[in-house]
C-alpha cells in the first residue's frame, strides 16, 4: 500500500491499520502523521507490501485472492464502514442470545488513551453485561454484571445470556490492570423474550352470545352441527363460559371422546389486552369492562371456528374524546 493509497483512507482506518501492525502512535497524531508512521514502519518492505501477510500465510491467502477490490464511485458505495461517532447498540436475538454492535470515534479513542496513559498497552477491551431488570440503571446499581473480552478489531459480538424475560444493557470499555474500568459507551436496555407461554392468570372472561357461537361453530347450512356439539355449546352457554366453564366444557368433550376409545381433544382461546386512561369508560363488544388501577385490562374469549368481530371503545371521563379499535379474528379447524 503506497502513500497515495494511504492518503485516501480515513484517520480511523489508519489508526486501525497501525494497531494491526503493532505500530505505536501518539493519540494526537493527525492524518498525515499517521501516513508517515505507517510508511516508516514498513519493516524494510516496500510500501505496497505494508498490509500483505508473509510466508505461509501469504501462500494460504493467495488461494482466495480475486484481485484488488473494485473502487466504486462514491454514489455507488453501500453502507459506510462507520459514521465517525461513538455508539453501542444491544438487540435481542432470541430468549437466550443477544447481539451488540458498536463504533468508537477516533477522537474518543485518543481521549481514552490520553486518560489511561501508561496503562493503555495493558488495558483489555471488554463488554460489561449488566442485568438491570426492574432497575433505573445509573452505571453502578445492576443486579449483577460480567465482562466479556472482545478480541482483535471486532465491532460486533453475540452474547449468550441464558436468562429469558430479563432486562440487560452492555457497556463497552477498557479493563485496567488494577481492576478499574474505563467506560467508552453504554447501550440501550433490552428485555429478552420469554421462552414460555404467557403467565397472565388474572384475565377476565367475556361471554359469547349463543347464536353467534353456534353460527360460527356449526355454520349457516343445515346439518353442519351434530346434536352432540349443539348440546355441548348449550352447556357452554349455561356455564357462562367463565374460566371454570371452559374447563367443564372441555371436560365434557373429553368424557364423551374417551367413551369412544382412542381420542384427542383440543381447543383455542383468544386473549385481548391493552390500556387506556385509568378513569376512562371502556367497552368491548358493547359491554363495560373494569380497568385495573393503572388503566390496563386483559380479556379472554372462547374462540370457535368462524369469524369474530371484537370492537373496543374507550371514552374519556369527561365524555369528550373517544378512541376505538376493532379486531376481526378468524379460526378454521381441520379434522
Amino acid at each position: 500500500m503506497n502513500r497515495e493509497q494511504l492518503q485516501t483512507k480515513s484517520t480511523e482506518e489508519l489508526l486501525r491499520l497501525a494497531e494491526e501492525r503493532h505500530i505505536e502512535v501518539a493519540g494526537e497524531m493527525g492524518h498525515d502523521a499517521l501516513v508517515e508512521a505507517l510508511l516508516s514502519h514498513s519493516g524494510g518492505r516496500s510500501p505496497e507490501s505494508l498490509s500483505a501477510p508473509a510466508g505461509d500465510q501469504l501462500v494460504e491467502e493467495a488461494k482466495y485472492y480475486v484481485g484488488p477490490p473494485h473502487e466504486a464511485a462514491e454514489e455507488e458505495r453501500g453502507i459506510p464502514e462507520g459514521y465517525g461517532r461513538t455508539t453501542i447498540v444491544l438487540q435481542a436475538r432470541d430468549p437466550d442470545w443477544a447481539h451488540s454492535y458498536w463504533e468508537v470515534a477516533a477522537a474518543d479513542r485518543s481521549r481514552a488513551e490520553a486518560i489511561i496513559s501508561d496503562s493503555w498497552g495493558m488495558a483489555r477491551r471488554v463488554l460489561r453485561v449488566h442485568d438491570v431488570t426492574d432497575v433505573d440503571f445509573d452505571g453502578g446499581n445492576s443486579h449483577a454484571f460480567r465482562d466479556i473480552e472482545v478480541t482483535g478489531h471486532a465491532r460486533d459480538w453475540y452474547i449468550h445470556l441464558g436468562q429469558p424475560d430479563r432486562c440487560f444493557c452492555v457497556e463497552l470499555g477498557l479493563l485496567l490492570p488494577d481492576g478499574g474500568f474505563h467506560l467508552i459507551a453504554r447501550s440501550n436496555t433490552v428485555r429478552m423474550p420469554r421462552d414460555r407461554v404467557s403467565d397472565v392468570v388474572d384475565s377476565e372472561w367475556m361471554t359469547v352470545e349463543f347464536d353467534r357461537l353456534l353460527a360460527a361453530s356449526a355454520g349457516p347450512g343445515p346439518g353442519r352441527a351434530s346434536e352432540e356439539m349443539l348440546e355441548l355449546l348449550q352447556q357452554g352457554l349455561e356455564l357462562g363460559l367463565a374460566s371454570g366453564g371452559i374447563s367443564s366444557l372441555l371436560g365434557s368433550l373429553e368424557r364423551q371422546a374417551r367413551a369412544r376409545g382412542f381420542w384427542l381433544v383440543a381447543d383455542t382461546e383468544l386473549i385481548v389486552y391493552g390500556a387506556t386512561e385509568p378513569d376512562a369508560h371502556l367497552t368491548v363488544q358493547g359491554r363495560a369492562v373494569r380497568l385495573r388501577p393503572d388503566g390496563t385490562f386483559t380479556l379472554r374469549f372462547a374462540l370457535p371456528d368462524g369469524v369474530q368481530n371484537i370492537p373496543i371503545e374507550a371514552e374519556s371521563a369527561d365524555g369528550v374524546e373517544v378512541r376505538a379499535i376493532k379486531f376481526v379474528v378468524s379460526r378454521t379447524s381441520q379434522r
